[in-house]
């Protein structure tokens, strides 16, 4: 499977030499019962690190499982929102 990953904020800097714009842009394989922490680790980024992430485009929890052609957007605690007090994480 395929995941598109954007990084935004202080994450994008881990990849400095080809960052460009708003985000940073990657195309990672995924297994398939592969989470959004596991796509996290495999980029080589602490789930710490992490304050909020979309899957395709739904505010989501580290422990929902990705699927193929997913697109999913990271945002680092540098950026991170009262968003959780609003709309819930959504699971699966």
């Amino acid at each position: 499977m395929k995941i598109k990953v954007h990084l935004f904020g202080k994450l994008k800097e881990l990849f400095q030499e080809e960052k460009s714009g708003d985000s940073y842009c990657i195309v990672i394989n995924a297994k398939h019962q592969d989470t959004i922490q596991d796509v996290i680790k495999k980029i080589g980024i602490s789930p710490k690190e992490i304050s909020h992430a979309f899957l395709n485009h739904q505010y989501s929890s580290l422990d929902r499982k990705v699927k193929d052609k997913a697109r999913l957007a990271l945002f680092g605690r540098d950026m991170a929102l009262i968003y959780g007090q609003y709309f819930p994480k959504i699971k699966d």
